[in-house]
């Protein structure tokens, strides 16, 4: 049997399988994607049951749709149920409800000064499709910004940055030679220009370029006349 390593802490298993354990937390994070392709969201919460309309949290502006709640309350005797469950002739039984951003956890007077664990799965209203950190199909998404953003590494370790530029006027590359690119504003110690792609203003499409960086000015190499209205370009700098 191999062994498993994952984020550098070793597992015992069967070599080539590996399966995410399942992590609550009491901070919100980011853990899929919900079938509108819009970001999951997980949150628990853990207290004490002091009325049987119980703010849990507000989520003040925040639109959400809860997706899922799971968890349980306990007596202060110690006697546990899950949601919806009615254990006993006194029918004491308990759920979550979301009204006006708010968050509320509804019991009855059975379980007043108890416990109360939960855990919700919801979505943000104001979250666009794919604009979290996977796709619907579980694979990292693609972000482009207008600002420096990192993307990944190079081949010997160094990072990797990316940047979407967008022109107030088309430029036109000049045939078989380097054409310089004043709207784009380089920092000065880019390194290895690792791809370069332009949008073209009569197509809606993009066509990649030879990039680099020639004492401080971005140049685009063109085997053909291009009139191009953005770039994005992926460097590598000489500091990292």
């Amino acid at each position: 049997m191999g062994q498993i390593y994952f984020n550098s802490v070793k597992y015992s298993g069967t070599t080539g399988c590996f399966v995410k354990p399942e992590i609550c937390s009491l901070t919100e994070r980011e853990i899929g994607v919900w079938t509108d392709g819009k970001p999951l969201y997980e949150k628990s919460y853990t207290g004490t049951i002091s009325s049987t309309q119980q703010t849990i949290e507000d989520f003040g502006q925040t639109t959400i749709t809860m997706v899922s709640g799971v968890g349980m309350v306990a007596k202060t005797t110690g006697s546990q149920m899950a949601f919806g469950m009615l254990p006993s002739a006194t029918n004491w039984q308990s759920g979550l409800h979301i009204t006006s951003n708010t968050l509320k956890l509804f019991t009855t007077n059975e379980v007043n000064g108890g416990t109360y664990r939960i855990t919700i799965r919801y979505t943000k209203n104001a979250d666009t499709a794919g604009s979290g950190t996977w796709t619907s199909q579980g694979v990292p998404a693609v972000h482009y910004s207008t600002s420096e953003q990192v993307v990944g590494t190079w081949i010997d370790g160094g990072t990797i940055y990316e940047k979407t530029i967008m022109f107030q006027s088309n430029v036109t590359l000049t045939r078989g030679s380097w054409t310089s690119i004043s709207a784009v504003s380089l920092a000065g110690n880019e390194d290895i220009f690792i791809g370069t792609k332009a949008f073209l203003p009569s197509h809606k499409a993009w066509m990649s370029f030879a990039g680099k960086n020639d004492n401080g000015t971005f140049k685009i190499f063109s085997e053909t006349a291009f009139d191009i209205k953005g770039v994005i370009i992926q460097y590598t700098k000489a500091s990292t």
